[in-house]
């Protein structure tokens, strides 16, 4: 799971006047009124992998998602890949084959789990939903790679080809208010 924290607050000089600023004009000789603000106050917002992204945190914490069928458990190992960010599992492999495609959807989700920072509760039917907290907000890889004559299983599109829905947090721009 990645960590927020963030550092010490700061703050900095940032005068915005309400009708812009001409430099060849003075605020005097115009009459504008004084810089609607004057001072901001901003704090880092750091993930536990030591990246940080000024802004302001919003929302609870929702992991980035992605859903593999399974679709035929008679799979032939070593024509088969799945690719969970930087892992790789190979049925026959890192996981057993199975008698039926929910047998097959069970042993994947118990080597999913077995994975730093991923989950995928044990499904119900043949269809896992693998998520991640690590890396709110940045790209986390997931692929379905295969070589056989038939496929084994079918991820369902997602966003972003290759990559998994985003989660939030994410860090977003600053509010000035």
């Amino acid at each position: 799971m990645t960590k927020y924290h963030s550092g010490p607050a700061f703050r900095i000089h940032v005068p915005v006047h309400p009708f812009g600023t001409d430099p060849s004009k003075t605020v005097k000789a115009l009459g504008q009124p004084k810089p609607i603000r004057q001072t901001y106050t901003f704090s880092w917002v750091k993930k536990s992998n030591g990246a940080g992204q000024n802004g302001r945190m919003g929302g609870g914490i929702t992991p980035a998602t992605a859903t593999i069928t399974c679709t035929w458990a008679n799979c032939v190992p070593g024509t088969h890949e799945i690719r969970v960010g930087p892992y790789a599992l190979r049925p026959g492999v890192d996981f057993a084959v199975g008698v039926s495609d929910g047998t097959l959807a069970d042993n994947l989700a118990a080597a999913i789990n077995a994975l730093p920072g991923f989950s995928c509760p044990n499904p119900a039917a043949n269809a896992l939903v693998i998520s991640t907290t690590r890396g709110n907000g940045d790209d986390t890889r997931i692929e379905v790679l295969e070589w056989g004559a038939a496929s084994a299983f079918a991820l369902t599109a997602t966003d972003r080809a290759g990559y998994m829905d985003r989660g939030a947090p994410a860090p977003g721009s600053p509010l000035i208010a």
